[in-house]
């Protein structure tokens, strides 16, 4: 009888323990007390002076339960309070971002997202260990946010309150174009790349209010990223700005082969690397969030300025796409990353979205688009008739820098071989032997210290350009003497007055040396006295010639 009265009584402590763990719920009191302490450690952090007011808040909830307080700052910004957990109350915040009242909330991907931290943490009752980091010491606590680009679907209006078309510019029957769309285009912008596309992709859409054949011909489309603005909602904005956007926009979505819909299109984010890969020269690869690689990955990318897209779901069967840009580490170890909405700004914040966020099953990280890296585009590959040497030319984002470069060459059907390694420029003089031969060549970045896998450039094969006479004079410029010791003479017989481009190269292809001469007469001497013995390559272009001409220290 003992034993069952013992049982009995560790029943009633644990039915006590568990009705108090969600009784003691965050009042609005409480909750302002929360907020007001966390805007003076934000302000302080993110030297702003935005204002708190205690009327100026309203509350999310479900089934007549309060799961968050929403302060609303001056002049502009939010505060978000969970009503579940005092150990770590702020779900989320911005200060330069605002976030509708509920009617409109419920729309935005940003409510999904609130909702599910708030009863992750009701239901988790703990604050969930991190999984630490693969990268090593973290010496700076604040990473981003990196993305300025504020896009979104449908319902943008100008600075006159007039609704305009910006990505559904080109989409059919100006329905969203998505938000996977949204957010690659996003990261497109972000990078602005590729300044060319590549190849041509055409889907039917057999499915719902809107069918039919679309299509888009990346290869032949030159992004006008001068063109397109970083934001549009209630800002003035010419046809040609909005064109822009909704280009790349439609093509986004053509891309992901989207379902087009008029209450909105779906495609799926781990369509992203695919089509990234084909269409727009990004390489990445889909991690589900389970994954042990998926958060020390996403940290690693949000340090080195690389934005993740993530994919979010609610257990309402409702799906999202969001950017995460920035990582906040805090001193008290919370962890908050900043989202960007895909809602022309509306609800981007900072959000713990990885402690609690997926108890419960009410919102869910899926997963997410890693090290979603930029790719070379090699450009066409020309060599004279009758030259033996030509540059190799390619371009790369300037959003990033690159560590260096590795070109490769094949011979017609012989193994690629490396002729360029840890390169600086994104130009090679290359040396051509036999243009009997097929050439082809490729080349990739390496980023963040990372040879990134599957990373390659189109590959460009040598063409042999002819008929272009004024490029082709071999007898306007000399080297005098040839070998040379002391001193490089540059000797011409074009008129005096002219302007003339010197550029001295190695046999490894790295520019060794550059002159640019206004007003040249008829020689330019350039010492050479601490040159290495070997063979130059001198490239000289003026007015009436440009040649390619070797040269011997001896």
């Amino acid at each position: 009888m003992a034993f069952f009265r013992k049982i009995l009584v560790l029943l009633l402590f644990v039915l006590l323990t568990f009705k108090s763990t969600y009784s003691e719920n965050t009042n609005s009191s409480q909750a302002f007390d929360y907020a007001s302490e966390y805007l003076v450690k934000i302000n302080s952090k993110f030297v702003s002076d935005n204002l708190l007011v205690n009327a100026d808040y309203f509350e999310i909830a479900e089934n007549d339960e309060t799961l968050a307080f929403v302060f609303q700052l001056k002049p502009q910004g939010f505060i978000v309070i969970s009503a579940f957990s005092t150990n770590s109350p702020v779900i989320g915040f911005s200060l330069f971002d605002n976030l509708p009242e509920n009617e409109n909330l419920q729309q935005l991907p940003a409510y999904s997202i609130i909702k599910g931290i708030a009863l992750g943490q009701k239901y988790a009752g703990h604050k969930v260990t991190h999984q630490e980091s693969q990268n090593g010491p973290m010496d700076y606590d604040i990473w981003g946010p990196w993305v300025y680009t504020l896009w979104g679907q449908v319902n943008c209006h100008n600075n006159s309150g007039q609704l305009i078309n910006v990505t559904n510019y080109y989409t059919p029957n100006n329905y969203a174009p998505g938000c996977v769309a949204i957010s690659l285009s996003t990261l497109l912008h972000y990078y602005q790349w590729p300044p060319t596309g590549v190849g041509y992709h055409e889907y039917y859409d057999g499915y719902g209010s809107s069918t039919g054949w679309y299509e888009a011909n990346f290869g032949e489309t030159d992004y006008k990223w001068d063109l397109m603005l970083e934001k549009y909602n209630n800002q003035a904005s010419t046809n040609e700005q909005r064109e822009a956007a909704g280009e790349l926009a439609f093509h986004a979505a053509v891309a992901l082969e989207m379902d087009f819909e008029y209450n909105g299109s779906t495609s799926n984010v781990n369509e992203i690397p695919g089509t990234g890969y084909d269409y727009f020269r990004f390489y990445s690869f889909y991690k589900q969030e389970s994954s042990t690689v998926f958060w020390p990955r996403l940290d690693k990318n949000i340090v080195e300025a690389n934005p993740v897209i993530l994919s979010v779901s609610t257990n309402s069967g409702f799906g999202h796409s969001v950017v995460c840009d920035g990582l906040w580490l805090t001193d008290d170890e919370e962890r908050f990353y900043h989202l960007n909405m895909g809602w022309w700004g509306t609800g981007n914040g900072w959000f713990q979205i990885q402690e609690d966020f997926n108890a419960g099953g009410y919102t869910t990280i899926n997963g997410g688009v890693l090290d979603f890296i930029p790719k070379p585009m090699l450009l066409d590959a020309e060599i004279l008739a009758g030259a033996n040497m030509f540059h190799l030319n390619w371009q790369f984002t300037q959003t990033i820098v690159a560590d260096a470069y590795q070109v490769q060459r094949k011979i017609n059907n012989g193994p690629w071989e490396i002729i360029a390694d840890d390169y600086q420029d994104t130009s090679l003089l290359i040396i051509v032997d036999d243009l009997s031969d097929d050439h082809y060549f490729r080349v990739k970045a390496k980023v963040n210290d990372e040879w990134y896998p599957s990373s390659w450039s189109n590959i460009s094969q040598l063409q042999i350009v002819t008929g272009i006479e004024e490029l082709r004079n071999a007898d306007l410029v000399k080297i005098s003497p040839n070998p040379f010791s002391d001193c490089l003479i540059i000797l011409s017989s074009e008129k005096y007055g002219s302007d003339i481009s010197v550029r001295v190269y190695d046999m490894t292809g790295r520019l060794f040396y550059m002159l640019d001469e206004k007003q040249f007469l008829d020689k330019i001497s350039i010492p050479a006295q601490l040159w290495r013995k070997g063979v130059y390559m001198i490239e000289v272009t003026s007015s009436g010639s440009h040649q390619v001409l070797k040269a011997i220290k001896k």
